[in-house]
């Protein structure tokens, strides 16, 4: 071989997720050994050795350190597959429980690991043991599953199969697009249904060599990553690997062409914003050459908006990303309300704030009967949403949500208090978020009579968070055609706004919804108590097109979650302390692991605690910070991330639901009812941001919205 020759090495997706379970010093030498291979490849520096129980010769050993060695599956003279790392004298008996291959029906090539049951019950039954209880998938047969894209050689390890534990158990090992073939029809899905949504989609047209692992490996469904520099980052990069990585299953909703409006919506974890990221990437690479459109990528907030350019940059050289603005979405609307109004007065995006002013307003008018929070949202709700400039329009509007019943009178009062409120934000020079993005969809509006839109498409992340203004306004700014809009959320992780429906702002998404359920992110454990705490949530009674959490599973498995109570808060931030300590001395890196709380008050106790004991740690805002530490912030922060670990503390009784909420209780039923949902939501997403290991820790009483221990 020539010493100019490329040489690869290819790292699956599946042992990627074992690897991070190996003792640290064993990752190090996984690290080194991926950097190092082409390299040492090409000066003879690597020993490979046959494995001598094992007849096929494309299997290789190579020495990792003193006690253990990779194993290799030789695709050609130049490219080569790390399927496992083991102790030195148990390579076969790896190699006997890892089955490869090309699939005949997709083209890609598979790796999956037999192994994950060895804890289970399974793993101790006899030669006959199995048939004792029926199958999970004796209902098919093996044409039937081989039909559907299983490889045969697969079929004995998934006949034994007898609960849907067991499945969700071996689904860990397995490729994802056979895990999610599996999961669906042992939790009921019909066969027509997965050939129809999974199989048909991803079957190759093409004749297939299934003896060519080299072209099947360049297979985009092939769910490995190729080292020249970068599979060896993959360890290094700790929780942030496979971030970007996009499933088959993901693949077609990135590729479709969409009549108008779609959206993607799922539980954490499946994969919403990496969609969202790979079709944007998309509509980027197919803008024609010189098209003066432009695409946009928006999300709600600073720090999200910094992680969707830090992850967009990866995916797209910089001519093909210059393409794309990557904005949160009231920056944005300050911008285009600023340049096409001329206005200048101060934003405000706090709550609190706009609720004292309202409060002001109904003292000076000796307003006895309406509270500062009704007509914040009765404001921002009804008439912001609405568009609603004059007392007539307002008087026969619609007020879906509301709850309180208002008559003609009492309507008339209300629009007089608004006017007298928005004319003391003008005086005081004040501009609400909602103000903000109703005057800059207006100015958008009438520019667009002219031809002239801003954008040929827009995407969104994080879409549950919008408001109605904020959609009015993204209407504005692309024509309605087709791809203008693709929409990513999850309404049960709502925690700033109603809930609200999206016909009425033009945004029809009839037929061009899909829904994501298998999460690669959540371990069952933890995902089983997140649930819980969900079981008694609704889906959106206005989203015309609202999902639920049914079939909503998780194909990892991990430590139970814990659950500390503490009788004081002083003893409450040394268990999180103490948490934190022993996952660092356990090899977590301390970027991976996140410590959250409702709100900011406890945060630098928590960063002063932790760096007195020796850890590293900064407090997390507006963007994610570079340094080696353990991130602090409050639930609200960990929006949209992810950790291997996290911690989550200040949620008894005294402190969650928060004050704020539980205010409402004998004041407003309906608002009480919306707050409670958004507080149940925020714990769902503290809880579920962990990939790994969750610990969660309160002093005195638990708060009453915990999922059930």
């Amino acid at each position: 071989m020539s010493d100019n020759a490329d040489v690869a090495l290819y790292l699956p997706k599946q042992l990627n997720r074992r690897l991070r379970k190996l003792p640290p010093e064993i990752r190090e030498s996984t690290t080194g050994f991926l950097a190092k291979f082409s390299e040492d490849f090409r000066r003879n520096a690597i020993h490979l050795e046959p494995i001598k129980q094992v007849k096929d010769r494309r299997l290789r050993t190579a020495r990792l350190n003193q006690a253990w060695r990779a194993i290799l599956l030789q695709a050609d003279d130049h490219e080569f597959v790390l399927l496992d790392v083991a102790p030195h004298d148990e390579a076969y008996r790896r190699i006997k429980v890892i089955s490869w291959g090309v699939n005949p029906t997709f083209a890609n090539f598979e790796v999956s690991y037999l192994d994950e049951l060895e804890q289970s019950p399974l793993a101790d039954r006899g030669p006959t043991a199995s048939h004792a209880h029926p199958g999970i998938l004796d209902p098919y047969t093996d044409a039937q599953l081989t039909e559907l894209g299983i490889r045969p050689e697969l079929l004995p390890a998934l006949r034994p199969l007898n609960s849907e534990d067991e499945v969700l158990a071996l689904a860990e090992g397995l490729d994802d697009r056979i895990a999610q073939i599996v999961v669906d029809l042992a939790t009921g899905v019909d066969y027509d249904t997965v050939m129809d949504q999974i199989t048909r989609p991803g079957a190759s047209r093409d004749d297939i060599d299934v003896s060519d692992i080299a072209a099947a490996l360049k297979n985009p469904a092939s769910q490995v990553t190729s080292t020249d520099a970068a599979v060896a980052r993959m360890l290094d990069a700790g929780f942030e690997a496979w971030q970007l990585f996009l499933h088959p299953e993901q693949q077609k909703i990135v590729d479709r062409i969409y009549n108008g409006p779609a959206r993607v919506t799922g539980g954490p974890g499946t994969g919403k914003t990496v969609v969202a990221l790979h079709r944007t990437a998309r509509l980027a690479r197919n803008l024609p050459v010189g098209s003066e459109g432009r695409i946009l990528l928006t999300t709600y907030n600073k720090r999200l908006k910094s992680d969707l350019e830090r992850r967009l940059a990866k995916l797209l050289d910089p001519e093909v990303l210059a393409r794309i603005d990557v904005d949160n979405i009231d920056r944005l609307a300050l911008e285009i309300a600023t340049e096409l109004t001329g206005e200048r007065r101060r934003p405000v995006w706090n709550d609190e704030e706009l609720r004292e002013l309202w409060q002001r307003v109904l003292d000076e008018a000796g307003e006895p009967d309406f509270k500062a929070g009704f007509m914040l949202d009765e404001w921002r709700q009804v008439i912001l949403a609405g568009f609603i400039t004059s007392k007539t329009v307002y008087l026969a509007a619609e007020r879906p949500g509301r709850g309180t019943r208002l008559g003609k009178a009492q309507r008339a009062r209300v629009w007089d208090l608004v006017e007298r409120y928005q004319s003391r934000l003008t005086a005081e020079g004040i501009w609400s978020g909602e103000q903000i993005c109703m005057a800059a969809a207006l100015a958008e509006g009438a520019r667009a009579w002219t031809g002239r839109r801003r954008y040929r498409h827009i995407v969104v992340d994080e879409a549950q968070d919008l408001s109605a203004v904020h959609w009015r306004l993204l209407r504005t700014l692309c024509p309605e055609t087709a791809d203008d809009l693709f929409i990513a959320g999850d309404n049960f992780q709502r925690i700033y706004r109603a809930p609200l429906p999206m016909a009425p702002l033009g945004i029809d998404i009839q037929g061009r919804s899909r829904n994501l359920t298998l999460s690669y992110r959540t371990t069952r454990e933890i995902l089983g108590r997140a649930m819980t705490l969900m079981s008694g949530a609704e889906p959106d009674a206005f989203d015309e097109h609202a999902t639920d959490l049914a079939g909503y599973r998780s194909v990892l498995s991990g430590a139970e979650p814990r659950f500390i109570a503490t009788p004081d808060e002083r003893t409450e931030t040394r268990a999180v302390v103490d948490q934190v300590m022993a996952w660092v001395d356990d090899g977590a890196e301390p970027n991976s692991i996140g410590v959250c709380m409702p709100n900011t008050r406890a945060i630098p106790g928590y960063v002063a605690a932790l760096e007195a004991a020796g850890i590293s740690a900064l407090e997390v805002r507006d963007e994610l910070p570079s340094e080696e530490a353990v991130h602090v912030t409050t639930i609200n922060g960990l929006k949209g991330t992810e950790y291997h670990r996290v911690a989550l503390t200040g949620v008894g009784a005294d402190r969650f639901p928060r004050r704020f909420a539980t205010k409402l209780a004998g004041t407003d039923s309906v608002a009480y009812a919306q707050a409670l949902e958004r507080e149940r939501n925020l714990l769902f997403v503290a809880l579920t941001r962990a990939c790994r290991e969750l610990t969660v820790v309160w002093s005195g009483e638990p708060s009453p919205l915990l999922p059930r221990r």
